[in-house]
């Protein structure tokens, strides 16, 4: 090891060791205790970049494996939960730091985004390394000793690059507009920070603030209207905002209400879709700033609240009320409504309120009731009413910010004996969190007017909804972003009638999405085994919620084709005259297959699978996709591959693969299969690409192609490749090794096996978006095709992929007629891939549901 690499090892262990104590104390009590004094400057920042510095204040685990982090977090939740149960059996009393856990916590519950999953970025404006004062990014340093320095964030490892290009771009137009930067409000300046908001189709919404000053609102139009052609016409169209919002503000934050939010350009709205519900989001709504953790945590929540009981091979509806406290936009109440029947939702904000009744009707959900109102004014009221008409809760659901519980809701709650069971959602539970535990937990107290039976802590699930960042105090202190945490969710319940705390339930089956975790008191999984066994779930394809992978997959609705004649179909000759050529090659190849032995026939069909995987699980489902990950030496066996399939390299295939995704069945998809069945299939390689194809494919963010090694190194040297991969080694294998003749060697495991790999593969832009079903989603083209999914080794069931195109098997049917989900299957059993993403089988019925032809059939 390096004398750098070990360096920043021992950097990265005590920043960790900073970031959690290991004496099992919370860090707020060390804070308390006056022997300890806190360094002044923290060492681990010594000669690092600036980089570093700011990577480790927003995501301080970044140079930890994504299992090391896990291990951290859930050593920390277990530290905090301990500390809950001594304070329930009063071992606190003499001072013990930890005490023994008395209730389950389940292994955490990873994310299955790792990288780029925020939604939503607020970027700062301040003094830059350089000193130049209008530097979008993230600070650090405090403004008391005025050192504070701003710096990009364009290597974050939580920030998707489409909110780090368009903070690139407000930089850059801020930067030429002559209105000075607001660093502080009393010193003047105007531009202030911009949020970005986005969700898994790559819908982008961005919202600039701006301080007035002394302008006259004829004067703010005009820097409004620079501010809006920068972006729609200018260099920051790049951006392809959906939405552009500006809100004129004299305060650090301000609601709607204090100062509307003023939609500059494009809709007033994007939305998302979490466990097969809609919500819509708007410039101020609160949604999880990671979707694809916030359907683990929404189902884990769900099966808390009213599990989903099976009798008699099928499912039955719980009935009852289910009341959602600090419900926000309804994401809750919403998605756990099917298995009750009535949501009682209360919400602060009548914003988040509107929003949650608009969600509750976009999704058809007619069982949501949604307060707005104080929690402390509106609970207690509506519990006197449940006494009166006699009540049939269900269970209650808790869900309130960093604060906690006001404590008249917490004695409303404890109160009201129809709730039997509790879950409390925290994204900070050892801060007031952990008042709210004490006091729903206790035994009964007069003084509190605490007099309802205790309820009971029977299970922690820990869900991380930010990876690269700890569930600590100290990470959150002082940053932009105080959302960063992991989220646990506490399943309280089993009242026990005069008695402190009675922790274990009975057997109790929780299941969030695809896992299943059975606990009780006679028989438990150890840790490592609980851990196993989620990972062993995860590599046979069972663990992944839907989310995408890339922004750059999904169909773009708002694109239109230009109005007046379309451009001149202009003939590529060269690519006549060789496709010609090569379908005559081919057909000589099948005249020769009579004098061909076994072994050159076998050979034949190796090559062909070969080449058809590095098309298949290489160049679309990885680098186009990148539905699941592959180690170096898979990566590179792809490229090979991909080399001896010879339809193109890696990064023109993905560039143009993403096109067809992002503007299928219109101008600018480079096989449109709206021209018929000849152009979608070879056609389209035979002329010059619209304009359009050409204009799309240059604005797409591929960042992550070309920071791969593996895909530029193709990219370099793919000439000489598919002339070795493609052409000289299935010649060469059968003539050098069994005395094949060069003729058949290279007519047929060559060129005929070359021809018919390009037409399976052309098969699938052709007679899959021409022929077939469409049971998940009828009003696009691509269809469900058989005979295209045997031939493409998997790739004919494209009604689905369309549908949903991060989906790792293209198909929900797993392996049958996909020997590409085997391959991918097979590779993650060895421990060459990992992270497949899959879609919920909830979401998949919905979709079927919602927008299917009525073909579906579930096997």
């Amino acid at each position: 090891m390096s004398v750098f690499a070990k360096r920043r090892l021992v950097c990265t262990f005590r920043h960790t060791c900073l970031l959690f104590s290991t004496n099992g104390t919370d860090l707020a009590d060390q804070r308390k205790s006056p022997r300890r004094k806190r360094p002044k400057k923290p060492p681990w920042t010594d000669n690092l970049s600036w980089e570093d510095r700011l990577a480790d204040v927003v995501t301080p685990l970044w140079r930890l494996s994504y299992d090391e982090q896990l291990e951290l977090k859930q050593k920390h939740q277990e530290r905090i939960l301990s500390k809950l149960c001594g304070y329930l059996s009063g071992d606190l009393q003499s001072q013990s730091p930890v005490s023994r856990l008395t209730f389950p916590v389940l292994p955490i519950l990873p994310s299955p985004v790792r990288d780029g999953y925020r939604n939503k970025s607020t970027f700062s404006v301040n003094r830059g390394v350089d000193g130049n004062p209008k530097t979008v990014g993230f600070y650090i340093g405090m403004g008391k000793k005025g050192n504070i320095v701003c710096i990009n964030g364009d290597h974050l490892l939580n920030m998707p690059e489409k909110h780090k290009l368009v903070a690139r771009c407000y930089q850059d137009f801020i930067r030429l507009s002559p209105l000075e930067p607001c660093l502080l409000f009393h010193t003047g300046g105007h531009w202030r920070e911009v949020t970005v908001r986005s969700n898994s189709e790559g819908h982008t919404m961005a919202i600039v603030y701006f301080h007035p000053q002394t302008l006259t609102p004829e004067e703010v139009a005009v820097h409004k209207a620079d501010l809006v052609d920068y972006f729609t016409r200018g260099p920051g169209s790049v951006c392809q905002l959906d939405s552009l919002f500006f809100q004129e503000s004299t305060m650090t934050r301000c609601t709607h209400e204090e100062s509307p939010y003023q939609l500059l350009h494009g809709q007033p709205h994007i939305y998302e879709e979490v466990l097969g519900f809609k919500f819509r989001i708007s410039a101020d709504a609160f949604f999880q700033v990671n979707q694809a953790a916030a359907e683990v945590l929404y189902g884990t929540v769900r099966d808390l609240c009213v599990p989903n009981h099976e009798e008699g091979g099928g499912r039955t509806k719980v009935g009852g009320t289910l009341l959602d406290v600090c419900c926000g936009t309804g994401a809750i109440g919403i998605t756990i409504s099917p298995r009750v029947d009535r949501i009682v939702g209360i919400e602060l904000v009548e914003q988040a309120v509107e929003d949650a009744r608009h969600n509750a009707a976009l999704s058809n959900v007619l069982n949501c009731e949604f307060i707005p109102g104080k929690a402390e004014v509106v609970l207690p009221g509506f519990m006197s009413q449940l006494d009166i008409t006699g009540g049939d809760l269900v269970a209650a659901v808790v869900n309130p910010a960093r604060a906690g519980l006001h404590h008249k809701v917490i004695r409303a709650l404890r109160n009201q004996p129809a709730i039997r069971r509790l879950v409390y959602v925290s994204c900070k539970p050892d801060g007031e969190a952990m008042r709210n535990f004490r006091e729903l937990c206790c035994a009964p107290d007069p003084q509190k007017k605490l007099t309802g039976e205790a309820f009971s802590p029977s299970l922690a699930v820990p869900v991380d909804m930010f990876p690269h960042t700890p569930h600590c105090e100290v990470a959150i202190r002082g940053l932009l972003h105080p959302d960063r945490r992991i989220c646990v969710t506490f399943r309280l319940f089993s009242r026990v009638p005069g008695s402190r705390s009675a922790f274990w339930s009975p057997p109790l089956v929780v299941k969030s999405g695809w896992r299943t975790h059975e606990t009780t008191s006679a028989k438990k999984m150890t840790e490592t085994e609980t851990r196993n066994h989620q990972a062993g779930k995860q590599q046979n394809g069972d663990a992944m919620a839907e989310t995408t992978s890339t922004v750059e997959d999904v169909f773009d609705d708002t694109y239109t084709e230009k109005e007046g004649p379309k451009p001149p179909r202009m003939l590529v000759w060269r690519n006549i005259i060789l496709m010609t050529l090569l379908h005559i090659a081919a057909l000589y190849g099948l005249v020769l297959l009579p004098s061909a032995s076994v072994l050159t026939l076998a050979w034949t069909v190796v090559c062909y699978l070969i080449s058809a995987l590095g098309v298949t699980a290489g160049a679309h489902r990885l680098w186009s996709h990148r539905s699941y990950k592959a180690s170096p030496p898979l990566r590179v066996f792809l490229a090979l591959a991909n080399s001896m399939a010879f339809q193109n390299d890696i990064y023109e295939w993905a560039r143009d693969h993403r096109v067809h995704h992002k503007y299928s069945e219109t101008d600018a998809d480079p096989h449109n299969a709206t021209r018929g069945f000849f152009f979608a299939h070879i056609g389209w390689l035979l002329v010059r690409k619209h304009p359009d194809v050409i204009e799309k494919g240059k604005k797409l963010e591929l960042s992550d192609l070309r920071a791969d090694k593996v895909v530029m190194f193709q990219r370099r040297h793919y000439k000489l490749s598919v002339v070795l991969l493609c052409f000289l080694v299935p010649t060469l294998v059968p003539w050098y090794f069994w005395g094949e003749s060069l003729a058949v060697g290279y007519f047929i495991p060559g060129l005929l096996r070359y021809t018919v790999t390009l037409n399976a593969t052309w098969l699938v832009n052709s007679a899959a978006h021409i022929w077939g079903n469409r049971p998940y989603d009828k009003s696009i083209n691509p269809r469900e095709n058989p005979l295209v999914a045997f031939s493409a080794i998997g790739e004919g069931f494209h009604n689905y992929h369309h549908t949903f195109p991060f989906d790792y098997s293209t198909s929900e049917f797993g392996c049958k007629l996909n020997l590409t989900t085997a391959f991918i299957d097979t590779m993650c059993f060895l421990g060459l891939a990992t992270d497949r993403k899959r879609v919920l089988k909830e979401t998949i019925r919905a979709r079927v549901q919602r927008t299917g032809d009525g073909s579906y059939k579930s096997g």
